[in-house]
């Protein structure tokens, strides 16, 4: 286990990078839907939405990664309480 932390410390492992291949190709799919719904959006607004539609899309990408950091943490501990549960037994 020192080793995994040591790897998870230095930046060997990225679990946030480790995903299968069938979360790409959903995630993949997702995204283009929303890059042609954001492209629709955009061309019908003038600069002032627009400047409100960039902050809106900047917002949504800092409370999805704060999100996912959120997630990371909670299963992190909930893996080191079942761990240590498992340990003591």
């Amino acid at each position: 286990m020192k080793e995994t932390l040591s790897e998870l410390w230095r930046g060997d492992i990225h679990p946030i990078k480790d995903k299968t291949e069938a979360d790409d190709e959903k995630i993949r799919e997702l995204n283009k839907k929303l890059d042609a719904y954001y492209n629709i959006l955009w061309n019908k607004l003038d600069a002032d939405g627009k400047q409100v539609l960039d902050r809106f899309r900047t917002c949504h990408t800092e409370i999805s990664l704060t999100e996912a950091e959120v997630s990371f943490i909670k299963g992190f501990s909930l893996a080191v309480k079942m761990l240590t549960e498992a340990i003591s037994e």
